[in-house]
């Protein structure tokens, strides 16, 4: 597809006149194409301003008679029902296709040329707004950072960030802080917080080429697995050679979804048995285990938010954080938004960590395999966003803590799975999100930074951790949503944006970008995409809904970029020879 044949396909997409072969392949031109992206962009803007401004007017009672009351007659040139004297017919004549004239000049042309005018004005306002507004692929990007962190004096705690860029800029404004929150007073033991950061200095910090934001030229394969019109599909994962397990709405309008099972094409979808009773998405529920033969599920079947486990081969149920004192229901009674159990997140050892607010601010707990419940922070900061290791020993999580002197400190920590030993393995960003992923070999970490203040744009995106040396790379700015994701085998990471589009980024061996494809062509509508990696590190699963559309289930696949660059040098070496010759 060209992008002149695109961009007429737009509008017809936005009108949902589309076929789904059409859609299909206009995403797969979006992909590639930053231009018509922007098209899109500007497109659904005009489309929203014209639904808000245009406002329908409910006409009068007596409008068509009025209306007809005001058409000449085609013989007198006066209006229905007018007495017209014999004589006087050839005199109006003239003046009757003059005035006619003018009234098309006056009623038609004038009014469109406003609109028109009109049109034209907020178009282009729209276009100079975006391209104002954060990085596209396709676009410059700003130099990547590396930094490192450094104590003065061992237990001073007074921390000193170093950058190695072509630009220094200001260190970003920090955000008030939010409001107190009773806490109770904690003996400083296991799960503490130890504010002495100690780091080795490097000898020289790496240069990295100017990638942080590159042109896309592969194309991404869209190709749909499971897109019902009418029931959403959502948190697909691939198990096994054709075998694709997923979520699907019970009933349209209904928060419970069963399990179902499909073909690698989708072709061939049936409801899995021990699936059929309905669980509930909420609260970060709906999670799958290691091996896929167990969901975790946020519920509140009790009266309190807890977290039960289902076994998919029988479709038994164990509720993993019975509370048997009745403090959760007394919690709950005092403040409703009170939060027991939730946020499921497994490990590859069975073990789960969870979310709590019991102790009167957000912690972090884990189940382990047994059903045994144990504290992994308990410390006066919000811990959120826990992920396991590989080997599901350590346990990477957001901190932000309000400090005294009314500054917010907003950083990554990695702890081990009984709560010992918290270390921060970043600086703190003015970010009010830091969402980590562990790379396959468990060296690394990748971090999706979403920005709180607008002097702090710099910082959003996407940042490598590399945990052995203590230093973070920045790899794009793009980014700033709650997804990010390796691939098997190290060489990828999808993650999403603060508006809900899906990225994959290519990372070179030296931590450099290689290539950043757009996945979706456009926002997700609840800003939230569920991803799972094939063991290829090709393709991906994920979840998907367009605005005013069902969330379904799609697969993408990747370009070979390493093999793409391979035929590019080769053809290099033979068009050089050729030249020799």
């Amino acid at each position: 597809m060209k992008c002149q044949e695109a961009k007429q396909y737009i509008h017809s997409y936005l009108d949902g006149r589309l076929t789904e072969m059409q859609e299909q392949v206009l995403y797969q031109h979006l992909s590639v194409c930053p231009s018509c992206q922007k098209e899109l962009n500007i497109a659904r803007q005009l489309d929203e301003l014209l639904d808000e401004t245009c406002t329908p007017v409910e006409p009068p009672a007596d409008f068509t008679q009025l209306v007809m009351a005001q058409i000449p007659d085609t013989s007198t040139g006066f209006s229905a029902g007018t007495e017209v004297e014999p004589e006087s017919r050839k005199r109006f004549s003239l003046r009757r296709w003059l005035e006619a004239l003018r009234d098309v000049e006056t009623r038609v042309l004038v009014p469109a040329s406003y609109i028109a005018v009109f049109l034209v004005i907020g178009i282009l306002f729209m276009y100079g707004n975006s391209q104002l507004q954060g990085l596209v692929p396709g676009s410059p990007g700003n130099k990547p950072k590396i930094e490192q962190q450094i104590v003065t004096k061992e237990g001073d705690g007074q921390e000193e960030t170093k950058e190695t860029s072509e630009e220094q800029p200001s260190e970003p404004e920090r955000e008030t802080p939010r409001e107190s929150e009773t806490v109770p007073s904690i003996p400083k033991k296991t799960g503490s917080i130890d504010k002495t950061i100690t780091h080795e200095q490097e000898k020289q910090n790496k240069k990295i080429s100017e990638n942080i934001a590159v042109k896309p030229i592969f194309t991404v394969i869209l190709t749909p697995v499971v897109t019902d019109r009418e029931l959403a599909s959502t948190h697909p994962v691939f198990d096994g050679e054709d075998r694709i397990l997923y979520l699907s709405q019970r009933s349209k309008g209904e928060d419970r979804y069963t399990v179902w099972e499909t073909t690698f094409n989708g072709k061939e979808s049936k409801m899995v048995a021990a699936g059929q009773y309905g669980l509930p998405l909420m609260q970060g529920g709906g999670v799958w285990s290691y091996d896929h033969s167990q969901i975790a599920y946020v519920t509140k079947r009790n009266g309190y938010l807890e977290i039960w486990v289902n076994n998919l081969e029988d479709g038994y149920g164990t509720n993993m954080t019975l509370d048997t004192t009745g403090k959760a229901l007394e919690r709950v009674q005092q403040d409703k938004e009170d939060l027991w159990a939730y946020n499921p997140v497994w490990s590859s050892q069975g073990e789960i960590v969870y979310l709590t607010t019991r102790a009167g601010n957000i912690d972090i707990m884990a189940i382990d395999a047994e059903g045994n419940n144990r504290v992994i922070t308990k410390t006066p900061a919000r811990e959120t966003n826990p992920a396991w290791s590989p080997e599901g020993e350590r346990i990477a999580y957001f901190r932000s803590m309000s400090e005294e002197d009314g500054k917010t400190v907003n950083q990554i920590y990695v702890v081990n799975k009984d709560g010992s030993d918290p270390k921060a393995v970043t600086r703190s960003f003015a970010a009010q999100s830091m969402v980590p992923s562990w790379a396959p070999g468990g060296d690394m970490l990748a971090v999706n930074i979403g920005q709180m203040s607008p002097k702090a744009e710099r910082d959003r995106g996407i940042w490598l951790v590399d945990l052995a040396q203590n230093r973070m790379v920045q790899l794009t700015t793009l980014g700033g949503g709650r997804l990010v994701k390796w691939s098997p085998d190290g060489s990828k990471i999808a993650f999403t944006d603060e508006n809900g589009v899906l990225y994959v980024l290519f990372v070179k061996e030296d931590l450099t970008v290689d290539q950043i494809c757009q996945i979706t062509p456009e926002a997700d509508a609840d800003g939230e995409i569920w991803v799972d990696w094939l063991d290829d590190s090709q393709q991906l699963l994920f979840d998907w809904a367009k605005p005013g559309g069902t969330r379904g289930i799609w697969r993408a696949t990747l370009p070979d970029v390493a093999k793409e660059h391979e035929t590019d040098r080769t053809g290099s070496i033979e068009n050089t020879d050729a030249e020799a010759n």
